[in-house]
């Protein structure tokens, strides 16, 4: 079980983890970003993905901000400061 998921938020947060996705290509990101979004201890801040369809489908799905998705996981890490960056692998 993902720590993120296993977690409770029981403490008041007076700043949330500011997390990153690289890349969108692998379908359990889905999961995770239902996980998370609506956690208020956890901030989702940028989301690397080279493709466009596939961003633009995710940013509809989760209402994302359009400043957060980024054409490449070197763009988003050098603009955002975060806490912590996942990856989900394409396994071939």
């Amino acid at each position: 079980m993902n720590s993120f998921y296993a977690q409770s938020n029981s403490k008041a947060v007076t700043s949330p983890l500011r997390v990153c996705v690289a890349g969108l290509v692998h379908g359990h990101v889905a999961g995770f970003l239902d996980g998370v979004l609506h956690r208020n201890d956890i901030k989702i801040v940028g989301i690397s993905e080279a493709d466009t369809a596939v961003a633009g489908g995710y940013r509809r799905r989760y209402h994302l901000e359009e400043g957060v998705i980024f054409g490449s996981l070197e763009k988003m890490l050098e603009k955002q400061r975060t806490g912590g960056c996942g990856c989900l692998h394409h396994y071939v």
